[in-house]
């Protein structure tokens, strides 16, 4: 079964698979030259202007910048900075690697040493970058400092199965792994979204995720690539309060997040009139359930259309969608991933990696996707061979199980391997065990998720008569672990359930977490609030007043959960960079009780800076 879209609709530029990026880019810029490319809190840039900058980013890396790699790793926080960035790198005919310096220096690193960048692109106070580049003694170059140059004159570099990316994914040895993305691919697919999304010029799209996932693929070229406004949001300094009023005021048309941030913005909403220009809501990257379902309806116009996406870094995009309908009914539980669009086909293998009739692991079979995994031969072998249908196409086995329902849709039936994704992030679960278990006082570890939160809970049973604190273990596993991969709690157990099989129970040990979650009421004044607020998001009863939350594994998400719990029952707004000047508990009551101006951070720039000497 596929999707057809509608003949009425038709591209305002015809898509060309020989075309390159910065090509389809130049014939964009040259129709629709005034009209806003990218829409922020603090700036509006034309794609004239867009392409000028970008232009000069080209001429100068091309003058600059030695043929070696052709990689350039980059990391620019203002989004219109950091687009013009990547156009310009793709116009000089090289590759762009997006990095995150708030993933950690060991993340920063491996990186770095995976992919041999000839330049680091980056601004002057992002010190982790600086000092890596030095220390490494990779060319640093400053955003800033290219804006001077002229523009390239004449077509850009590349060509079209040149690299255009490198995007990180966790795999299953615990290191990232690059999956290198090239022009072909990526237009194939912004043009087949283009179709069955019908993307126009008059349309706005979010911009939610970070530079470094491969949902801001589809979001940058889906919008840049037809001539629309792409209207960027910074969750972490924004938080989710501001998101439906921003939303409201932008007037986006396509709204493109994973369930969680969709959740979080249904809930903030204050009316329906916050989303009275959205046309489609796109949700990827993790699970849909039947409540997501029923908030839209209760929130979003009749005319607007829910559609949920499947897709993966290694399949450069979605390659499986469900738009579900208002009249639809909809069961109880997870929302099938739908069917393939036109020139995707979807199988199922089994545990030889056959074919199978309507069951079994999910493989994609295209002649686009992605070209593999940087430097991982092995790992790419494991995971692409050639197409079973089509010998020029190739397969990707993409891990997930699933099933082809009455309707011809497929449902997904969990994970191989008990891989998850966790806010967007796609993670082993046994990865962290191992890590976990490395623990000499540890002598039997369980990880698992519980779905209502998509959050990680770590069990443990401890050796006789040992003082293991949950601070120590966390402290060790976050120096081996990314942030994102390390537990929300860590619960001590006497023993572990097992099944009759003698395998560890993890239904039983999900209902024992449910045990120890919160259960208590609360008061109305600020230190009740507050605390009763970190405790609920937390799900740990234990919080002291006294916490670092950040030391007791909170993220950037729970910080805009709290903020949302208080903002409900205090009646007041709370900036969120707030909650990480005063990160104790005490010192946060403190602020909103006396409304004190001194933070915890003090001058952490001149701190900061102090590093460099």
């Amino acid at each position: 079964m596929k999707f057809q879209s509608s003949d009425d609709f038709s591209i305002g530029i015809p898509f060309e698979l020989s075309t390159t990026i910065p090509e389809r880019f130049a014939q964009v810029c040259q129709v629709y030259g005034d009209n806003i490319a990218v829409e922020t809190r603090d700036a509006k840039v034309t794609y004239s202007q867009l392409e000028y900058q970008a232009k000069q980013i080209a001429n100068y890396l091309l003058m600059n910048v030695k043929e070696n790699s052709g990689r350039v790793m980059m990391s620019v926080p203002r989004a219109h900075e950091m687009l013009a960035a990547i156009m310009g790198t793709l116009m000089s005919g090289k590759t762009y690697i997006p990095v995150d310096s708030s993933l950690g220096i060991r993340w920063l690193e491996f990186i770095t040493d995976d992919v041999k960048p000839e330049v680091i692109l980056t601004i002057p106070n992002d010190y982790e970058l600086i000092n890596l580049a030095k220390r490494l003694h990779i060319p640093l170059i400053f955003y800033d400092e290219m804006l001077g140059n002229k523009p390239l004159e004449g077509g850009g570099r590349a060509l079209p199965d040149s690299p255009a990316s490198i995007l990180y994914t966790s795999g299953s040895t615990g290191e990232p792994k690059g999956v290198v993305q090239n022009h072909r691919n990526i237009m194939f697919h912004i043009e087949l979204l283009t179709k069955f999304f019908q993307i126009s010029s008059t349309d706005k799209h979010t911009l939610l995720p970070s530079f470094i996932h491969d949902a801001s693929t589809t979001d940058i070229y889906c919008t840049l690539l037809n001539g629309a406004v792409l209207n960027p949001f910074n969750l972490k300094k924004e938080g989710f309060i501001e998101l439906p009023s921003y939303i409201k005021r932008s007037k986006v048309r396509l709204f493109h997040s994973t369930p969680t941030v969709f959740r979080e913005m249904v809930h903030n909403a204050s009316s329906k009139d916050d989303f009275t220009s959205v046309r489609a809501i796109i949700l990827g990257g993790e699970p849909v359930r039947k409540e997501d379902v029923l908030a839209f309806r209760s929130l979003f116009p009749e005319r607007c259309l829910f559609i949920n996406g499947y897709g993966a870094t290694e399949t450069t995009g979605f390659v499986a969608l469900n738009v579900i309908r208002n009249e639809e009914e909809i069961e109880d539980g997870i929302i099938p991933i739908g069917t393939a669009p036109e020139g995707i086909e979807l199988l199922f293998v089994d545990e030889n990696k056959d074919p199978v009739d309507s069951e079994g692991e999910i493989a994609v079979e295209c002649k686009h996707i992605a070209l593999g995994y940087l430097n991982k031969d092995e790992a790419s072998t494991k995971v692409y061979r050639n197409g079973f249908k089509d010998k020029n196409s190739r397969v990707y086995l993409t891990g997930d199980y699933g099933v082809r329902t009455v309707s011809g849709k497929i449902q997904l039936m969990g994970r191989k391997d008990r891989q998850i994704k966790v806010r967007g992030y796609r993670i082993e679960l046994a990865e962290i065990e191992s890590v976990i278990a490395q623990i000499s006082r540890v002598k039997q570890v369980a990880v698992c998720m519980n779905e209502n939160h998509n959050e990680l809970v770590a069990f443990l049973v401890i050796n006789n008569n040992d003082n293991l604190e949950e601070k120590e273990i966390r402290d060790i596993v976050s120096s081996k672990l990314p942030q994102y991969m390390v537990p929300l709690r860590f619960i001590k157990l006497d023993k572990m359930p097992l099944t009759n099989t003698n395998k560890i129970d993890y239904k039983k040990l999900l209902e024992t977490r449910q045990q120890v979650e919160l259960q208590t009421d609360v008061g109305n004044d600020i230190k009740s609030v507050v605390l009763h607020s970190w405790k609920k998001v937390l799900s740990n009863p234990n919080v002291a007043l006294d916490e670092h939350v950040f030391d007791i594994g909170a993220s950037s998400i729970h910080v805009m959960r709290v903020q949302s719990l208080i903002s409900d029952k205090l009646n007041i707004s709370v900036p969120l960079v707030r909650f990480f000047e005063y990160p104790t508990i005490s010192s946060f009551i403190s602020y909103l009780e006396n409304n004190e101006d001194t933070s915890w951070f003090g001058n952490i720039e001149n701190r900061l800076r102090n590093r460099l000497r």
